[in-house]
């Protein structure tokens, strides 16, 4: 990894990082509240309120194990920003969908549920071109609203492996990079 990379991964695990401020099953509703439910179990959705930076976002959890999926939220335009879907293998392992960009946007009404349904395909567009004597390739994980993804086993990044085919033979092969 990077050095630059590495010290910024490095801040934003440490305790003096600022944190978005966490809704999950726990968080009591102010009176006008309205709430915002989601279609997949175990996961979070980063929505920034309209016309407000980052710094004004809310983080919104859910687990398998909550009993309740409406999460308390003031009433309000929203955009997505960030989603993690989170689901575990037969073998215990951890798999992850990072999604970050400019998602699609949510308003949520004083006194009733709001249901966000994200979209859980991945979508991989792949674009190859010669040049001279060279094959250069391009290409991208979408997710819900056109979001850039990152794939994730345990804790590591998926390195998802490209090749170019014709017939019988290989013209080309190599790995994604993210980033």
């Amino acid at each position: 990894m990077l050095a630059k990379r590495r010290g910024i991964v490095d801040y934003l695990l440490s305790s003096s990082a600022p944190r978005l401020p966490r809704v999950d099953a726990s968080s009591k509703p102010s009176a006008r509240a309205g709430s915002l439910s989601v279609d997949f179990e175990d996961g979070y959705v980063v929505l920034v309120p309209e016309g407000k930076g980052f710094d004004a976002a809310v983080r919104l959890l859910w687990a398998k194990k909550d009993s309740s999926r409406a999460r308390p939220l003031e009433p309000g335009k929203y955009r997505v920003r960030r989603y993690v879907l989170a689901r575990t293998d037969g073998a215990g392992t951890e798999w992850n969908v990072w999604a970050t960009g400019e998602g699609r946007e949510v308003t949520v009404h004083e006194g009733k549920e709001t249901r966000l349904d994200v979209d859980q395909d991945v979508s991989l567009k792949m674009r190859a071109e010669r040049k001279g004597g060279r094959v250069a390739v391009q290409g991208s994980f979408a997710g819900d609203s056109g979001m850039g993804l990152s794939l994730v086993k345990g804790k590591a990044r998926v390195v998802v492996g490209w090749r170019i085919s014709s017939g019988e033979s290989v013209l080309a092969k190599g790995e994604c990079a993210y980033g």
